[in-house]
């Protein structure tokens, strides 16, 4: 009896041996970008009012909440991985038979007493087809968190730019209320000698007020997008009250073939090669199930009546009579397909959106350009001389405040075409994914 067990014991770890030979795929993780390696060195956090853009970001890459559930999409994807590589686990089934009768089957006396071990073998590579399928998985979690870490880190340098547009907006609103001031008091002066007329006052406190409201949104601005880039590190209470910096010095954009030949390994394409190779794998798995997966069977038998003991085997195959699972292999195959026509629209959008940007960033430097030349300069004069020549009786009030108004709006559309251009300026980044200053001309 001792031997016949052992006996048993042996085949089923021959079962379990055969159904575990399965080769884990080794997973290929993209790789960081070069942009965001740019922040990889952790700056320095002192306690200070004004925060830095690399700080910022680091800030960012390292707390952001949306990040964290990326990071626990891949482990979570990992461990399905490991699930997935697994052997079905054998079965044992102990059945007793011909007990509890009548006569010589009262009690125990004539029962049969089987005891069987079965497993499930998987044709047709399906076990290690299953596992490359959870390994793409894996892999495409990691694809969409680089891809993430890009967009936080572009969505953060937006929200910075954006943040040094709004201080360089109060300072040029505070200028205009210094400008403001000054006029009131020279006008009234020009009011109490009865130079001029009185009406003149209440207009000029126009103006100052109206200066006054302006300096005030930009002020609330700046406090409400501070907010906004703190809450991307997950902080309701920022703790900076600047930042540093300045949008003069705009970054000078390569010729655009030098550009565009980053394009093929953008975050967002290479991502749809992994898809395509995954839903080539579901394919695969799909048309493996079409083989049917025998389950086998081998124990032992004793017969208490006459003491006697045999082996029992067995084997079950399924029949795929109405359930070949055509459907299940006709839609791996159209998903397939469609990854494919998607990764070719993506390709599509994404040099659509490079021509878009580069494009837009082109005009934009030549407003700039062109605001610094010529319209400010020429704005500055023309505000000087009729200022002057209104307190001197030679233009009329409205004359000073179209001056003034043209100087100021000039002074206000190139903080915004600066704001704007260093904003297209971290989405083309994003684009290639790598900082202009690296590319070569």
């Amino acid at each position: 009896m001792s031997n016949i067990c052992v006996l048993v014991l042996g085949v089923v770890a021959l079962i379990i041996n055969l159904s575990c030979t399965s080769g884990l795929r080794s997973s290929i993780k993209p790789a960081t970008r070069p942009l965001v390696n740019k922040y990889e060195k952790e700056p320095i956090l002192t306690q200070t009012d004004t925060l830095n853009l690399e700080q910022a970001v680091y800030l960012a890459l390292l707390k952001n909440p949306e990040l964290q559930v990326y990071s626990f999409e891949i482990r979570a994807r990992e461990a399905g991985t490991l699930q997935a590589s697994f052997a079905p686990n054998p079965g044992i089934e102990i059945e007793v038979e011909n007990f509890g009768g009548s006569g010589e089957l009262g009690g125990l006396s004539g029962s049969e007493i089987t005891i069987t071990v079965g497993q499930l073998i998987e044709f047709a590579g399906k076990r290690d087809k299953r596992t490359r399928a959870a390994a793409f998985q894996s892999d495409l979690a990691a694809w969409d968190y680089e891809a993430k870490k890009l967009e936080v880190l572009t969505e953060t340098v937006k929200r910075y730019v954006q943040l040094i547009g709004d201080q360089e907006q109060i300072v040029l609103n505070r200028e205009l209320v210094g400008v403001s001031e000054k006029l009131f008091q020279a006008v009234n002066r020009l009011v109490q000698a009865g130079k001029i007329s009185p009406a003149e006052i209440s207009r000029t406190q126009i103006m100052l007020s109206t200066a006054q409201l302006e300096l005030n949104k930009s002020i609330r601005n700046f406090a409400a997008d501070r907010i906004r880039l703190a809450s991307l590190w997950g902080d309701t209470s920022p703790g900076y009250n600047s930042v540093a910096g300045t949008l003069k010095n705009i970054t000078i954009i390569p010729p655009a073939d030098s550009l565009k030949r980053f394009l093929p390994a953008n975050q967002d394409l290479m991502r749809w090669d992994t898809e395509i190779e995954f839903r080539q794998v579901m394919e695969t798995l799909e048309e493996a199930k079409q083989i049917p997966d025998p389950s086998i069977q081998a124990g032992y038998r004793y017969i208490s009546g006459p003491d006697l003991n045999a082996f029992v085997a067995g084997l079950s195959i399924p029949l795929p009579v109405s359930d070949n699972n055509e459907g299940a292999v006709q839609e791996a195959y159209i998903r397939r397909k469609q990854a494919e026509e998607q990764r070719k629209q993506t390709e599509v959008l994404l040099n659509t959106h490079f021509e878009d940007l580069y494009q837009n960033l082109l005009v934009l430097h030549t407003e700039i350009d062109q605001s610094n030349k010529i319209i400010i300069p020429e704005a500055e004069k023309a505000y000087r001389i009729i200022q002057d020549g209104y307190l001197t009786g030679k233009f009329r009030f409205l004359d000073v405040l179209d001056a003034q108004r043209t100087l100021f709006e000039t002074r206000k559309n190139l903080i915004a075409s600066l704001t704007e251009y260093n904003m297209r300026v971290a989405d083309l980044e994003r684009l290639i994914g790598r900082p202009l200053s690296s590319v070569d001309n």
